[in-house]
């Protein structure tokens, strides 16, 4: 009796521990869920109530390929080839590239020229520039322009580009022509237009344009991504490919001629204002901060895209770390 007794007990001892730890392993659960729901709520809300710390996702950034057919939109006041911006007195400076060296800028060798035909037999010039060996990222209109025809047929990508001369173009380091299949944009660029997702990309086939712009620095010439936030008004460069100059010659611009603000995160900014000289060509241009080729690395802020001086200001896509994060991952063939 006493046995069973015992027996009993030990039952009822061991089935109300089996239930405590279901018990608390059903909290712990419903804990990670309500945790998983909150941060989703703080972090990746729909765009009006979204902050600037959630890592893009699928919904934020989509991709859409070369090749892949995307809904009309109205590009009616595409910037591509509007008249040149400029927000008061023309500053910009040409940088000479007839004979690039090591010691020649690293914005200034990794900035490129990206000369497109279109499917509407048309041809325009605009600018990329090296975010990883085989990656040049520019604006989305540069490879997408449903006005145009959709995707650009090719794309020729020539770094450093200087001019022409005699007819030729003159390419220090090479150039390289990539087809349609390995261009790249955003989704929300794609299939709605929308200026705050206006990010493209070129894949190239090998790493024989970047090993030439490398060739001999002890630094990457790539372009950097952000690893935090930055906002208010930023020192920065712009080199660019302007269609108002000399047909691929390569000009430069800083804020001691101009300003440049990013919104502060909490507004979750996806643009940036600047009042830096561009015109037609410069789309695709990277915003980086000032001083970049005498720094460690040479970090980018974010793409121009688009112009409105002298009435307003131009702007361009500010490049968060999570964009920057998502377009490597994404995007970046070696990965």
């Amino acid at each position: 009796m006493n046995t069973n007794r015992r027996s009993f007990f030990s039952r009822v001892v061991a089935m109300a521990a089996t239930a405590t730890t279901a018990s608390n392993a059903g909290a712990s659960e419903r804990r990670v869920r309500l945790f998983r729901r909150r941060t989703k709520r703080r972090f990746c809300r729909p765009p009006q109530e979204q902050t600037n710390y959630c890592i893009a996702t699928d919904s934020e950034l989509r991709s859409v390929s070369g090749g892949t057919p995307g809904a009309m939109f109205d590009t009616s006041d595409l910037p591509e080839y509007q008249a040149k911006s400029v927000c008061d007195n023309d500053q910009r400076l040409r940088i000479d590239l007839s004979s690039p060296t090591p010691r020649t800028g690293r914005s200034h060798v990794a900035t490129c020229s990206l000369r497109r035909l279109w499917p509407d037999g048309s041809r325009t010039d605009a600018t990329g520039f090296f975010v990883a060996p085989r990656l040049v990222l520019t604006a989305g209109h540069c490879v997408y322009n449903p006005t145009r025809g959709g995707w650009a047929s090719r794309v020729e990508v020539i770094p450093a580009a200087n001019g022409i001369t005699s007819g030729r173009v003159n390419t220090p380091f090479g150039s390289q022509t990539v087809l349609q299949i390995d261009l790249r944009a955003t989704d929300r660029w794609i299939n709605q237009g929308n200026a705050e997702f206006d990010i493209g990309a070129v894949r190239l086939p090998n790493r024989i344009l970047f090993n030439g712009i490398n060739a001999g620095r002890t630094r990457s010439p790539v372009f950097t991504f952000l690893q935090r936030d930055r906002w208010g008004d930023v020192s920065v460069e712009i080199p660019q490919y302007p269609a108002d100059k000399p047909a691929l010659t390569q000009w430069w611009i800083n804020t001691a001629n101009g300003t440049c603000r990013i919104p502060h995160p909490r507004n979750n900014p996806r643009t940036l204002t600047h009042t830096l000289d561009t015109a037609g060509g410069s789309s695709g241009s990277p915003i980086m901060v000032g001083g970049g080729d005498s720094a460690f690395v040479t970090l980018v802020y974010g793409i121009h895209t688009r112009g409105g001086c002298p009435a307003s200001t131009n702007s361009g896509v500010y490049l968060s770390p999570g964009r920057g994060r998502w377009i490597l991952d994404n995007w970046d063939p070696d990965r």
